[in-house]
């Protein structure tokens, strides 16, 4: 009866624990709905995807594209200030009746290329993006819709293909979350990037063709005043097309802690047809920086140095175990509101079943699993948390003992062995032989 008694507290005590676990992590699943087709965000402080929907299903960017168009450029322009393109007009043919963004350039305009960046990114210009491409394709678009192509192959973009520069639509262009934020994260690591698509206003003091201008973000988290603003955000890029949707990538920092959003497909018009007054992927961001930073931290859940278990170990005399310790510190983001005392530090199949001296303090003996909630989130070292020198006795028995054990002596003994039953039994068709002759011999002198 006492043994079902204590059974029973054992499993409500378990359920408790795994119940508090569940109901802690319930917190990586956010409780608001999330109207974009496809979300990808990645807090770019520890590389842990916090939120995603749809990744890897293939979308129409809009003019996500320029973000790939950009890069390219800063990839292959010397000078942005003293490399100059000039507007031919046969650039603006395929925009001829259509209702698109633009940065107003004129046919003849000569802009600098960080001009023409800012064209982009800010106002998302499209015959701007027709002029880097041909710039930089040798006076060719296609050649350099190639380096766009090779360029996201390159970084790992695995269901993405770009058939223009500027992002309008066409069935065969396309691309995923997972892929824009490859793209982005490349992006993001030129500071000239960074400085272009975190600015919500840029002046150009006048071309060849009119006077000073002032570009003017699509991205109206950055624009003060806007119902939208939200002051943590930091960059990057808007899109919308008919058969895209509203698109919209974001960096945003607060508190330590940095987040880059892609948000693609989200709706603009309702169940009967009806445009929305509000930008849902702007409303998807927000919603969802609110929400990651309000529920994740940094944390560490493993020290250096902490004890984990004891191996057995040979060859030191009075002593039959060594304690094993954590190798190095590891930390995790996860939601605040989990305990780091919930880890698990699991050894892992690499770990031997016992160790022989010599072995010196801090000598790798294998590796754990970091396990929070049944999920394995790393994995560190275990270390011996002592040195520890050979018994000269107990090492000459081991060797003694290895030669026993030794193939070679197996070999040996065994070839003994045969021999042995070998001359036995030679010995035993010998007598034999022997007895039967001396029969036949006495039979004979009768």
């Amino acid at each position: 009866m006492k043994k079902k008694i204590a059974f029973f507290l054992s499993f409500v005590i378990c359920c408790s624990i795994f119940s508090t676990f569940f109901s802690a992590f319930a917190a990586y699943t956010p409780d608001f709905e999330v109207n974009a087709e496809a979300v990808y965000m990645v807090n770019l402080d520890t590389g842990e995807v916090i939120f995603e929907k749809n990744a890897d299903k293939e979308m129409y960017p809009a003019s996500l594209t320029k973000i790939m168009t950009t890069l390219l450029a800063l990839e292959n322009t010397d000078d942005l200030d003293a490399h100059t393109v000039t507007a031919k007009n046969s650039l603006f043919n395929e925009f001829a009746g259509l209702n698109i963004s633009t940065a107003g350039i004129l046919g003849g305009e000569t802009l600098t290329m960080r001009q023409l960046l800012y064209c982009m990114m800010l106002q998302s210009a499209n015959e701007g993006a027709n002029m880097v491409a041909y710039d930089l394709g040798d006076d060719s678009i296609p050649n350099f819709i190639d380096m766009m192509n090779e360029r996201a192959k390159a970084l790992g973009c695995k269901n993405t293909n770009f058939v223009n520069p500027h992002g309008l639509h066409s069935p065969s262009h396309y691309t995923t979350a997972k892929d824009m934020f490859l793209i982005t994260q490349e992006a993001l690591k030129n500071p000239v990037f960074k400085e272009i698509c975190g600015s919500s206003r840029y002046t150009i003091d006048g071309t060849n063709k009119r006077g000073t201008f002032t570009l003017v973000s699509t991205n109206y988290l950055m624009e003060n005043g806007s119902k939208y603003y939200n002051p943590y955000v930091t960059g990057v890029k808007t899109g919308t097309t008919d058969e895209a949707g509203r698109c919209f990538i974001s960096t945003a920092t607060k508190d330590g802690y940095t987040y880059l959003t892609v948000v693609m497909g989200a709706p603009q018009t309702d169940d009967k047809g009806n445009q929305l007054a509000d930008n849902l992927a702007f409303v998807d961001t927000n919603n969802l920086l609110n929400w990651a930073f309000e529920t994740f931290r940094v944390k560490t859940l493993v020290e250096t140095g902490e004890h984990i278990q004891e191996l057995p170990l040979k060859l030191v005399w009075g002593q039959d175990y060594i304690p094993l310790a954590t190798g190095q510190s590891f930390s995790a983001l996860i939601p605040a509101d989990i305990d780091a005392s919930s880890v698990q530090i699991i050894p892992n199949d690499d770990l031997p079943e016992f160790v022989k001296a010599p072995i010196k303090q801090g000598e790798k003996l294998g590796t754990a699993s970091v396990v929070l909630s049944g999920e394995k989130i790393g994995t560190i070292d275990l270390i011996a948390n002592e040195s520890h020198e050979p018994n000269f006795l107990l090492s000459i028995l081991d060797a003694i003992g290895n030669i026993f054990k030794s193939f070679w002596f197996k070999f040996f003994f065994a070839f003994i062995i045969i021999v042995i039953i070998g001359y036995i039994v030679l010995m035993i068709i010998r007598n034999h032989n022997r007895k039967k002759y001396k029969a036949i011999k006495q039979r004979r002198k009768l």
